[in-house]
This record gives structure tokens, sequence and C-alpha cells, in this order.
């Protein structure tokens, strides 16, 4: 598997009804009478660069996005009103990983796994590149589990809430703590 920028119409397309299928059809977390045509985005994605991750033939297997320096803030922060993240660590130094969708047929377990280490292991340079030192998500607490048996090292930093229809706690990542875990695949330092 591979993660590749999304920056065709026709993959970004891919990404958003493969958003529809899972979250609207699959999990229900969001109501899909509001895409009518079978593609899933919100107000976010405009500001948001998107990735695919594609399986050995090429096939989309999964997507996510990161989104930074956006003038609506991020979504996390929004809902779950935790504001004073910012004041503490600087909006500019942050970057939020959302709408994170893996297709049912690659949802094993040990393919998760291997899905959000090789998630992270892109999104080192960029951050890199981006001068952002922290990952902030929304995550229930099954995949915060998995991304602690990943070795993935988002820390809890506020109560679970509501969120998508599902309880979720807004998790951080520092990206030097990643690399420090991981040198072998993160050079951030």
């Amino acid at each position: 598997m591979k993660v590749v920028k999304v920056e065709s119409e026709e993959l970004l397309k891919k990404t958003y009804a493969l958003r529809y299928k899972v979250l609207c059809e699959e999990i229900k977390t969001i109501d899909k009478s509001n895409y009518p045509e079978g593609l899933e985005y919100d107000k976010y994605d405009p500001y948001s660069d998107q990735y695919a991750i594609l399986d050995d033939e090429g096939e989309l297997a999964g997507c996510f996005r990161l989104i930074y320096d956006c003038p609506l803030g991020f979504p996390t922060l929004n809902v779950m009103h935790m504001t004073d993240l910012l004041e503490q660590i600087g909006e500019e130094r942050i970057c939020e990983l959302s709408r994170i969708t893996i297709d049912k047929k690659y949802r094993g377990l040990q393919t998760t796994i291997h899905i959000f280490k090789l998630i992270m292991w892109n999104g080192c340079p960029f951050m890199k590149r981006t001068g952002k030192d922290y990952l902030l998500c929304a995550v229930e607490e099954s995949l915060y589990r998995l991304l602690r048996m990943a070795r993935v090292p988002f820390k809890k930093i506020g109560e679970a809430q509501e969120y998508l229809e599902r309880y979720r706690y807004p998790v951080l990542m520092s990206m030097e703590e990643l690399a420090k875990l991981h040198p072998r695949y993160c050079r951030y330092l």
C-alpha cells in the first residue's frame, strides 16, 4: 500500500464517494440525505490537503485529510470547545488529521494498523515542511487503543464528547515524540 496526495478531480471524487459509503451508509455517523450526489464533503475540505491510500493494484483502500492554516479553525477544537489548546500551543503549530476512512475490505486488525503507520510516516515530511509540531484528531476509544497498539503516540487531551454521532476523545500527538519513538520512519527532528 502507499499514500498519495490527491491532485486530480477524479481521485478527489473517489475519496468523497468512499467517505459517503463508509460514513453515511455503513457506520451512519453522517446523514446521507445531505449528500444526494453520493459524495461526502464539508466546509473544511477546501482548506485541506486530501490523501488517498492505494492498495498494490492502485485501488482506493482509504483516505484522510490534513487541515492546517484554516480560517474556519479546526473541526475537533470547534466541536469540542477546546480553544485553550490554541492558547497553549498556538494554532500555527497544529495540523488536524480527520475524515480517516478505510474501505470495509481493508479493516482487518493488521491492515488497519499498517494503514495508520502509513499515515504517520507519510505525515512526517509534510509536518516538517509546513512547520507543524502537533497533530490533532478526534477518535473513538477503540481507535485510540488501536493507535496505542501501533505505537502511534497520540495522547488524550480531554474528555470524550459526542461528535459525529459517537463519543470521541480529542487527542494530540507531538511530532517530536513520534520521531523519537520511530526514528527510522519519521525523520522529523
